[in-house]
C-alpha cells in the first residue's frame, strides 16, 4: 500500500491505494481539491450525501503512463474529478453516447475517478488487435473509472475508503486481454475515454 496525500482548502488527509494499480504505478502523491467539503467528508459514509463531486489536482510523480504503443501524459493542474453518484443522480450515464443508463437503486452509490491527459503524438498509433483505445495526434481524452458501492455496503463504507476503491480500480482499457482480467464479479466499470 502507498499512503497519498488527499486534501481541500480546509487540511488534508491519508489514504491507500495499491501500489500495483494504475494509479500506484504511476506514483500518485497526492489529491487537492478547491472546496472545503471533501476532507469533512471523507469519515463519513458514502452514501450520507454530504460529498458530491470535486475537481483535483493530482500529482504524480512520472509525467506519463505507458500504454501499448502509446504514451499519455499526465496534465498539469487541475486534471483530475472526483463524484459520487447516488438514487438522485439517476440515471448514470444519462445522455452519454458510450454507455448505456444506469439506474442507482436506494442507497446503493457509484463513485467515479476521472483524469485528463495529454496525448503523446509521436507515439500515436493503432492497437495492433483492434481492441481498447486508440488515438488520433493532438487528441486530450480523459479517463474515467467508475466503482458500485452495493447499498448494503455503503452506510458502512466511509467516503475515504470509496475513494480509495476507485483509484485503485483506476485504468485505461488498452487491450483485449485487460478486459479479459477483469474479475468476474467485479463493480469496477472502467469507461475510456470521456468525450
Amino acid at each position: 500500500m502507498i499512503q497519498i496525500s488527499i486534501g481541500d482548502l480546509t487540511g488534508s488527509a491519508q489514504i491507500d491505494i495499491s501500489g500495483t494499480s494504475l494509479a500506484g504505478k504511476s506514483q500518485l502523491t497526492s489529491l487537492i481539491a478547491s472546496t472545503s467539503e471533501l476532507v469533512a467528508a471523507l469519515p463519513e459514509p458514502v452514501s450520507s450525501g454530504s460529498f458530491q463531486d470535486a475537481q483535483l489536482a493530482a500529482n504524480f510523480a512520472m509525467s506519463s503512463i505507458p500504454l501499448k504503443n502509446n504514451t499519455v501524459a499526465i496534465k498539469s493542474g487541475v486534471n483530475a474529478s472526483l463524484a459520487v453518484s447516488r438514487t438522485a443522480d439517476s440515471p448514470l450515464f444519462a445522455g452519454d453516447a458510450y454507455d448505456d443508463p444506469i439506474t442507482i437503486a436506494g442507497n446503493e452509490c457509484w463513485v467515479s475517478f476521472e483524469l485528463d491527459t495529454a496525448l503523446d503524438a509521436s507515439v500515436a498509433v493503432p492497437l495492433p488487435d483492434g481492441f481498447g483505445v486508440s488515438f488520433e495526434a493532438s487528441t486530450a481524452p480523459d479517463f474515467a473509472t467508475y466503482v458500485l458501492i452495493p447499498a448494503a455496503q455503503a452506510p458502512e463504507t466511509t467516503l475515504a475508503q470509496a475513494v480509495e476503491q476507485a483509484i485503485d480500480a483506476f485504468t485505461i482499457v488498452n487491450s483485449s486481454a485487460d478486459v479479459l482480467s477483469f474479475p468476474k464479479t467485479s463493480s469496477a466499470s472502467p469507461i475510456s475515454p470521456v468525450p
